[in-house]
């Protein structure tokens, strides 16, 4: 056997092939509780009075999609305390099958308010899912590769809305699209439970476990971090842009722009599947160019123009020719966001658990309070233009944020493998 056989022997047998496998599982585990979660923003039925629907008000209905993100605040912190501890398989497993109970409930809601429960519930499950990213792949991908896990990974929060915007009007009712949505979730739940796993607890990275990690060595070392509080309000104001754009932008378009019912989730739609492509596009191109911050400020700036441009231009065609843009260009967002907690000096795959659950319970706070509390104040009050440059203008700062982080992009990861190298030769 030669040299180059030897190594490639050696890769397989510290990260072996099953982590495509495991990702694969991961992935669609993300992609089917997101679809639950964004299935209701196109159930319109639901405003409908009772006997085809419960009666929501506008208010109401923007409550409910919003309210998967109230319990994630703080679990998403403690799921990923939690992972850091004991590890991504039983986290995950336990996540989804909450956020699967959860949407299984709302066949039983008789109104907003059990609904409103329900769906805080469906997001104890989401939050404790959705932070493990890094983690997983972390422990599975050697160093070269972790952008790619990522990003294909990450691909499931794009697929998953988009698939719902897309189909979910399409079930005669909210009842049946809850249903046989809930029972293809359970069928995967099951899935992962049997033949997903975790590596064994004696591996180690930089001489140190990555599990059985103390709660307070692991808070510490994420609160004490100035760049994850940066990357986490950065990250705040994307997701709740992301979901005031999925929650507010289709009912905006039909009461303001007299978008048809059949065509308003086809937009937003269109805008969701830019973003799946982005998530790869733009991925690829922060590992090209070697730089993580330019690549996403850039596509910050971008997405936001583009999504004001979107809304000015409908119900015309200049509507359809930009709406997949502002999704393709918040691509950049949760990619590169996932792989900063891995690649920070003070973090890596040890805390990353921890550090990503940080992230995105910062995140759920906008996520929850940007549609209800501040987009919908703003239309009713100043008008949906000042509404839709809001989004827009929080885009713009999420990026100036990120610009205030360190590099940590292919080039200086290069770097410190290149500095690490001569100084074990040196020792030599």
């Amino acid at each position: 056997m030669n040299m180059a056989e030897q190594e490639v022997t050696a890769e397989e047998e510290r990260y072996p092939r099953y982590r495509w496998l495991i990702l694969i599982m991961g992935w669609a585990i993300l992609c089917l509780t997101t679809f639950n979660n964004t299935l209701q923003n196109v159930r319109y039925d639901l405003r409908d009075a009772p006997p085809t629907g419960l009666g929501l008000s506008t208010g109401q209905f923007y409550l409910c999609i919003t309210a998967t993100s109230i319990a994630p605040i703080a679990i998403a912190l403690i799921s990923g305390l939690l992972t850091d501890r004991i590890g991504v398989k039983r986290v995950i497993l336990y996540g989804a099958m909450i956020a699967t109970a959860g949407a299984l409930l709302r066949l039983a809601a008789s109104g907003f308010v059990d609904l409103f429960i329900y769906c805080i519930i469906m997001g104890v499950g989401l939050g404790t899912v959705g932070g493990n990213v890094p983690k997983l792949v972390g422990q599975w991908f050697p160093v070269r590769q972790i952008y790619v896990g990522i990003a294909l990974f990450t691909t499931a929060l794009g697929i998953g809305p988009f698939l719902a915007l897309a189909t979910g009007a399409m079930f005669p009712t909210y009842f049946m699209a809850f249903l046989v949505m809930g029972i293809l979730t359970v069928v995967m739940v099951v899935v992962w439970a049997i033949w997903a796993k975790d590596r064994p607890r004696e591996y180690l990275e930089g001489g140190m476990t990555i599990v059985n990690v103390p709660f307070r060595e692991a808070l510490l070392k994420a609160v004490k971090s100035r760049n994850i509080w940066l990357i986490g309000i950065a990250y705040a104001l994307v997701m709740g842009v992301i979901a005031g754009w999925l929650g507010g932008m289709p009912l905006l378009l039909v009461l303001v722009k007299q978008v048809p019912l059949s065509q308003a989730g086809v937009v937003i739609s269109l805008s969701v599947a830019g973003h799946i492509v982005g998530i790869v596009f733009f991925t690829w191109l922060a590992e090209k160019v070697g730089r993580l911050k330019p690549v996403f400020a850039g596509c910050m700036a971008l997405s936001g123009t583009t999504g004001l441009l979107t809304y000015l231009f409908a119900p015309g065609i200049g509507m359809w020719v930009l709406g997949a843009l502002p999704g393709f260009f918040m691509g950049a967002g949760p990619p590169l966001v996932a792989q900063m907690p891995l690649r920070l000096r003070e973090i890596g795959t040890r805390y990353a658990g921890t550090a990503m659950g940080m992230i995105a319970s910062i995140g759920y706070i906008l996520s929850f309070t940007l549609l209800p509390y501040m987009f919908n104040p703003l239309y009713a009050n100043t008008g949906p233009f000042s509404a839709v440059l809001f989004l827009c203008l929080c885009l713009w700062l999420a990026g100036a944020l990120f610009l205030l982080t360190p590099e940590r992009g292919r080039k200086w990861l290069q770097k410190v493998l290149r500095e690490a190298q001569q100084t074990g030769a040196t020792a030599g």
